[in-house]
């Protein structure tokens, strides 16, 4: 893959990340998480769990600057599957 095409995408993952991180900031402020019954709690934070593990293994194709953080977070979210 083309060097320019590559960082385009690395690009628009980062940027998914970016905004999946604000939604979810939004998401804590907006509403009291300990209202939400249990099953609500889980099924919430699993949606934008498995989003972010998928942008993140998209990332990881597109460089080889993965920290050591952001591989045992994929591999303790990836486990768990």
């Amino acid at each position: 893959m083309p060097e320019d095409f590559q960082q385009d995408a690395l690009d628009r993952i980062n940027d998914w990340l970016k905004r999946l991180e604000d939604e979810a900031k939004k998401l804590i402020e907006k509403y009291n998480i300990e209202d939400l019954d249990s099953a609500q709690q889980a099924s919430l934070a699993g949606k934008y769990i498995m989003l972010i593990a998928r942008l993140l293994e998209l990332r990881q194709q597109f460089t080889n600057e993965a920290s050591s953080d952001e591989e045992r977070l994929l591999k303790i979210i990836l486990a768990r599957e």
